[in-house]
């Protein structure tokens, strides 16, 4: 069972047959109905992982005294750690994430697909560092009249940083329920102090031979936020699918075919969003300048005001890597036509059909004859997965003559939830059905053959065999006069 379509399907059926950790739960339905089933896949390490910076930017705007002035631009990045970790790693479920398909005898060939709520059963984990790019504007009126504009991205301070990364980590995590869709989840991290939140210091010298030139003395920028990261799954898809589940408690159609099991492929989309104010106070030391060709002492600590810059980034989409789902199904196959023997009025005789089950999934069955004449157990069966039921089929005639009947098994196949061979007794033909045996069609003969086997051929056959056998002999020597 390969092929995929999907539409929206009715969900009620008048039996559920699920299948969890080997267990099997029937609910009671009306005698005249038959069973409808349920089965499970789960989709193990179903998983995400953001390990490159976000595309988002954060711009502090100009901060400070008119003499010196600071700009930082910031950006969302994984932390330089060994081994790697990523950004943000969404795990939908530890244990598997859950679909149910689900079919019944009013949808034949459609089985419908729905994603299963977990409890608090996925996780979505952050962990990131700020990197800045920064611009400093220096302009000196005393103790001597200097200007300049400096800038340097964060790779040139991460070069001179101990340990090349910076000093802000932080990481986070909170539960949700697979799939994940509205409302989603929110990751809040947690938001340090001020005063312990240095996103780094270094001596203007220590940047590049540029800035070195210029000025002497140190930067230090002390950096706090509080980012909220929130996910939520925006659609679940189906190779072949012509519809998506874009809501927990969505559900698609897709057409079943001749199978053992449904083995589809299916993706998973979401957007994340980013939502946080940041607090930053820089604090400049300008030791010396060069001006008018010589260094000029400055020694001023220059103040800076606390700057607080919301910033918002909304609808990143993400996409988990493909995964292929595997549904279990039961697989009925039809019995042979069959030759049940051969029976006087008032006598009876019996022949076992065995009905095979190849489907993974175990399968309920039950029984009608369309003449009472042949008699087929009352009630249901359940046949497990990949086994057969023996069907003793009992022959109990009220008048002598040939007889034939139509049997039904119907089940809970999900492509042919209703299936029909033939079985025949007196010498009955019933025809050449999947490897089905062929009776006489005069009851005279076989009234003498106590096996009830059927073997034994009448006059008129003989003639029509001959008679085959005389018109083949004809084409051959005909073939021989073309080829003279």
């Amino acid at each position: 069972m390969r092929a995929l379509a999907s539409r929206s399907l009715p969900s009620r059926s008048p039996l559920a047959l699920l299948v969890s950790a080997g267990a099997l739960a029937f609910v009671a339905i009306p005698a005249t109905a038959h069973a409808a089933t349920t089965s499970t896949a789960e989709v193990k390490e179903l998983s995400l992982e953001v390990n490159k910076g976000l595309p988002t930017s954060i711009d502090t705007g100009t901060v400070g005294p008119s003499q010196v002035k600071v700009q930082a631009f910031l950006a969302i990045d994984p932390v330089k750690s060994t081994p790697p970790e990523p950004l943000m790693k969404v795990v939908m479920s530890s244990r598997g994430a859950t679909f149910r398909a689900s079919w019944g005898p009013a949808e034949k060939g459609r089985i419908k697909v729905k994603a299963v709520k977990g409890t608090n059963d996925a996780d979505m984990r952050i962990r990131y560092t700020l990197s800045p790019l920064v611009k400093v504007t220096i302009a000196l009126t005393s103790p001597v009249t200097f200007n300049t504009s400096l800038q340097w991205d964060a790779k040139d301070i991460v070069n001179k940083l101990p340990g090349a990364k910076f000093n802000y980590d932080v990481a986070a995590s909170a539960p949700f329920s697979t799939w994940g869709f509205a409302p989603g989840v929110d990751v809040k991290s947690p938001k340090p102090s001020l005063d312990s939140s240095k996103l780094f210091g270094i001596p203007f010298q220590n940047i590049s031979t540029a800035i070195s030139d210029l000025v002497k003395g140190d930067i230090a920028i002390y950096l706090t936020t509080a980012p909220t990261f929130s996910y939520k799954t925006t659609k679940i898809g189906i190779a072949g699918a012509d519809n998506v589940i874009s809501t927990q408690d969505g559900e698609i159609g897709v057409p079943s075919q001749h199978g053992d099991y449904l083995e589809v492929q299916s993706t998973v989309e979401g957007l994340m969003d980013i939502k946080g104010e940041l607090d930053i106070r820089p604090s400049v030391t300008i030791e010396e300048v060069y001006a008018f060709s010589k260094w000029n002492t400055v020694n001023q600590t220059f103040g800076f005001d606390v700057l607080s810059t919301p910033y918002t980034t909304t609808g990143l989409k993400v996409n988990f890597p493909a995964k292929v789902v595997h549904f279990p199904l039961p697989n009925v196959q039809r019995p042979d036509d069959t030759d049940i023997g051969s029976a006087k009025t008032g006598k009876e005789v019996e022949k076992i059909v065995k009905v095979q089950n190849t489907g993974e999934l175990a399968s309920e069955m039950e029984f009608s004859s369309s003449d009472p004449a042949f008699i087929v157990p009352s009630g249901k069966v359940l046949v497990e997965a990949k086994s057969s039921y023996d069907l003793k089929v009992v022959f109990r005639p009220t008048a002598d003559g040939s007889k034939t009947a139509d049997i039904t098994v119907r089940s809970d196949d999900p492509d042919e939830p209703e299936q029909t061979f033939k079985v025949g007794a007196n010498g009955a033909n019933v025809g050449k059905g999947p490897g089905g045996t062929t009776g006489t069609t005069d009851p005279a003969a076989t009234a003498n053959n106590p096996s009830g086997c059927g073997c034994h051929t009448t006059s008129e056959s003989f003639s029509t065999a001959a008679g085959s056998a005389l018109l083949g002999l004809g084409v051959i020597a005909l073939l021989r006069r073309r080829r003279r």
